[in-house]
C-alpha cells in the first residue's frame, strides 16, 4: 500500500504516479485519503514529523560534535523523588573528560543540568560560542529532592571554533 508522505511536494509526486497508473493509482487513492479523511491526522503527522527532524539537528547533528569538543557526555535518566510512583526524565551530565572545556568550568560526573532541555542546552551553546554562557547545575546522586538541593551556576566561555 502506497503512504501518504508529511511533505506536500511528495504528495503531489505520488498523485502524479497515481494518475499514470490508474490500477494502482484508485485503490491507492481510496486507502491513503481513508487515513487521512480528517485533516488533523495530516497536522498531527506533520507536526512529529518536524519535531523529530529538530530533534536529530539538535541531538544529533549539532549536539555530538559540541560534547566532543567541550568534553562531555549527557544522559537523560527517569528519576523518583520523594517515594511517589511519578517518574521525570532529568539531564545529567553523564561524563566529564578532566582537561575540557565542561571539566576546567566545574562540572562533575552526576551533575543534573536545571532549567533546559537537550535541545535548549545543545542550543544554547551552539549559539554561545565565543561567548560567556551560564548553566545552573545540582548535585545527582542519592539525598533530598532536586529542588532542596544547592544550586551551583556554572559560567563559563563556549571555544569560538573547536
Amino acid at each position: 500500500m502506497v503512504k501518504w508522505l508529511a511533505a506536500p511536494n511528495c504528495r503531489r509526486n505520488l498523485l502524479k504516479h497515481q494518475l499514470s497508473n490508474p490500477e494502482v493509482g484508485a485503490k491507492a487513492w481510496r486507502e491513503n485519503n481513508a487515513e487521512m479523511a480528517h485533516p488533523l491526522n495530516y497536522c498531527i503527522r506533520r507536526s512529529l514529523w518536524h519535531m523529530d527532524n529538530i530533534r536529530c539537528y539538535w541531538q544529533v547533528k549539532i549536539g555530538r560534535p559540541l560534547e566532543r569538543d567541550l568534553g562531555f557526555e549527557h544522559g537523560t535518566p527517569y528519576i523518583r523523588e520523594d517515594g511517589s510512583s511519578y517518574m521525570r526524565e532529568v539531564l545529567v551530565v553523564e561524563s566529564v573528560t578532566p582537561d575540557g572545556v565542561f571539566g576546567r568550568a566545574g562540572f562533575h560526573v552526576g551533575d543534573v543540568i536545571r532549567g533546559f532541555s537537550i535541545n535548549a542546552l545543545f542550543e544554547l551553546l551552539h549559539r554561545g560560542r565565543g561567548q560567556q554562557v551560564t548553566i545552573r547545575v545540582v548535585d545527582g546522586g542519592d539525598g533530598p529532592p532536586l529542588d532542596q538541593r544547592p544550586l551551583r551556576a556554572i559560567e563559563f566561555v563556549v571555544p569560538a571554533t573547536p
